[in-house]
């Protein structure tokens, strides 16, 4: 169910992203608190019959969900805004909604289509003696036809 949830606010993001080059903080909000929440469901079923309330295996597997989304923000802040602000956000409710592997490997799809289409547009701009070093570039929109690589056998 958190899948089909996501893969609606993955496309609104990426509509978003790809007419405004903004991402919205309420979109991620929200997306934040549908993870949380799914995520608390999930870890309480988990450990309902077990004697061990928070075991630390589970608690550093949501903590590194975060890491791509907390580094994004960083990278934001130390190149002034060339990585988008809205991606690192968006990656953080990602880690709540997804988990670790899912996330990692969302992101590491996303940055190889993203660099397969960068590249080519760059040596263009080189071949033509104009610069394409300031362009800016969607990120979000690289990230659907991930997802739904992704999830292929369970949307079918």
């Amino acid at each position: 169910m958190i899948d089909l949830v996501y893969s609606f606010a993955l496309l609104a993001a990426a509509w978003e992203d790809l007419k405004s080059r903004e991402v919205s903080l309420f979109l991620c909000l929200v997306m934040a608190v549908i993870g949380a929440v799914s995520a608390g469901l999930n870890f309480l079923t988990e450990v309902a019959g077990s004697a061990i309330f928070f075991p630390s295996d589970k608690i550093m597997y949501k903590i590194a969900a975060l890491t791509p989304g907390a580094v994004l923000l960083v990278l934001s802040r130390v190149s002034r805004g060339a990585v988008g602000e809205g991606d690192g956000w968006f990656f953080l409710a990602t880690g709540l909604c997804l988990g670790c592997e899912r996330t990692f490997l969302l992101l590491a799809g996303g940055i190889l289509l993203c660099g397969l289409f960068s590249l080519p547009v760059l040596a263009m701009g080189y071949v033509y003696g104009k610069s394409r070093r300031k362009m800016e570039v969607p990120f979000l929109p690289f990230l659907v036809p991930v997802w739904l690589c992704m999830n292929m056998g369970e949307f079918l």
